[in-house]
């Protein structure tokens, strides 16, 4: 279906199968070049696609668990604060610009009504953003026993900063 879309697109009347399909390009030179580049961003745009639709999951937490669940003063039964709308809106931010190759994280909401996300592996290497009210994020990490603590309002530095710890 792509294909046929794709040579139609281009003018080209040559059938011509993405690779990956088990066959190969059947039109050489410039046209052919053209049509390989054009399925190849085809495939990545559908990889990018199928991510976010992953990264969905997390959204839905944000929009609608949270709120269930911690939408009230007091929800853990002593005094925590309800979770904060600003805080929500922040972290449905920051998964809208995370890398496709960072896995999704433990979303949680602290005491104080900010949301919080935690990547875990194994028992030495973790990192956890809380996103505040005004903006910023706080990150801690740890990796080893090394310990390291951030807080910008940048998210390119967060997810740097995980990145480094899950590289």
């Amino acid at each position: 279906m792509i294909v046929s879309v794709l040579t139609t697109a281009l003018g080209l009347g040559t059938p011509v199968v993405a690779p990956g399909v088990g066959m190969t390009l059947s039109s050489g030179g410039r046209d052919g070049d053209a049509i390989s580049e054009a399925i190849q961003a085809a495939d990545r745009d559908l990889q990018k696609t199928q991510t976010f639709g992953l990264r969905n999951r997390i959204l839905c937490i944000l929009r609608t668990e949270l709120q269930r669940k911690y939408g009230i003063d007091g929800w853990n039964g002593y005094g925590a604060k309800a979770v904060a709308a600003q805080s929500v809106e922040n972290a449905e931010a920051f998964v809208k610009v995370m890398p496709f190759e960072l896995r999704d994280p433990a979303v949680r909401v602290i005491p104080t009504g900010c949301v919080s996300f935690t990547w875990r592996q194994g028992k030495w290497r973790f990192c956890s953003v809380v996103f505040d009210t005004d903006g910023r994020f706080h990150c801690a990490s740890v990796i080893g026993g090394a310990e390291s603590a951030l807080t910008t309002n940048s998210p390119n530095e967060v997810i740097g900063k995980v990145l480094e710890v899950f590289a």
